[in-house]
């Protein structure tokens, strides 16, 4: 749900639809293809494997999500300076 938030947040107004579409698309085969591989992971391992299979895809994730995140602050600190707390019109800036 957040991954397709974060989609529409950097592409154009008028593509927010056709990249929700591709997302769903995706998720829809992830989902599917999925099955399988987490099964054989579950036999073998039991749900130990398969809690630390998941916490790991989610943390591998994370970072690879993180140089997006870097470089959207840092255009925006491009865009309106960076943020102290010391000015008196920091709250002016929002």
């Amino acid at each position: 749900m957040l991954i397709g938030l974060a989609a529409t947040e950097y592409c154009h107004k008028n593509a927010a639809g056709t990249v929700t579409g591709y997302l769903g698309l995706y998720a829809y085969l992830g989902a599917a293809i999925a099955g399988w591989p987490l099964s054989q992971v579950m036999a073998h391992y039991g749900w130990t494997g398969m809690f630390v299979l998941l916490t790991s895809a989610a943390a591998l994730m994370g970072l690879l999500l993180m140089p997006l995140l870097i470089a959207d602050v840092s255009k925006r600190e491009h865009l309106v300076g960076p943020l102290s707390f010391s000015d008196d019109d920091t709250f002016k800036r929002f």
